[in-house]
């Protein structure tokens, strides 16, 4: 979208809203299913990247706390980041985050990263958090653990995570439906998600479990979301990454 100015982003917003008001008509519902759930996301999407390209939300001082894909959820002292319309933060977090560099003093987010292209989306989220996050703040990261599936696959037993999951009918569709279901990209475990974590430059990193953490207040974890998650979090570096976003007020 560059080159577009600020009347420029306007208009795309607009017509974006437009092209959604058109979907959701009798001629829009001739797509199938699956391509429309898609390009339904990608224009919101786009009217989010547009939206924060027009100018930064309206907030209070830093230092923030922020969740990302909070999916509407809005806790007291927390700022709800997500392409839903309504939410504090309107953003596509794939692409950037319109908050000034080191404002933020905690980032939580609870099954986002799985939606991510491995390769290239999730390197992009991560390098804004650091951005976002002042020297020595921390950053809790929840998905779901593939692991689990997995081994419960292998040991016959998944009874637990079926519930989870009503489409799947056998061990092996249960099993497709946590790798590929839901808009998922990418299985998660532990183990990969801490290794992630280390390469875009966090600190301290360590599994937890539901509802404990190092840093108070930083669990936000769902109850319903427990018998499926890993936990892991950490801390950013003694530094404050440079980028689009300007200096923290």
């Amino acid at each position: 979208m560059k080159g577009l100015d600020r009347r420029g982003h306007s208009r795309l917003a607009s017509r974006t809203a437009a092209v959604l008001g058109w979907m959701a008509s009798p001629v829009g519902g001739l797509l199938p299913p699956a391509a429309m759930s898609e390009l339904l996301f990608e224009l919101r999407a786009l009217r989010a990247r547009a939206s924060s390209v027009m100018g930064r939300p309206r907030l209070g001082p830093p230092p923030y706390r922020v969740e990302l894909g909070a999916a509407g959820r809005s806790i007291a002292g927390w700022i709800g980041v997500d392409v839903a319309p309504g939410s504090d933060v309107m953003a596509d977090v794939r692409w950037r985050i319109p908050l000034p560099n080191g404002s933020c003093e905690a980032i939580y987010s609870e099954h986002l990263v799985e939606h991510l292209r491995f390769r290239d989306e999730v390197p992009q989220l991560f390098a804004e958090c650091r951005r976002l996050l002042r020297p020595g703040s921390p950053i809790r990261i929840s998905v779901p653990d593939a692991a689990l599936y997995v081994r419960g696959y292998v040991e016959g037993d998944l009874s637990r995570l079926a519930k989870l999951h009503p489409w799947g009918s056998t061990p092996m569709t249960t099993l497709n439906w946590a790798f590929h279901g839901y808009g998922h990209r990418f299985g998660w475990d532990a183990e990969t998600l801490v290794a992630v974590m280390n390469e875009a430059g966090f600190d301290s990193l360590e599994v937890r479990e539901h509802g404990d953490s190092r840093y108070p207040g930083l669990a936000l974890d769902r109850p319903e979301r427990a018998v499926e998650s890993t936990y892991v979090e950490g801390r950013a570096p003694d530094r404050v990454m440079t980028g689009w976003g300007g200096k923290a007020n």
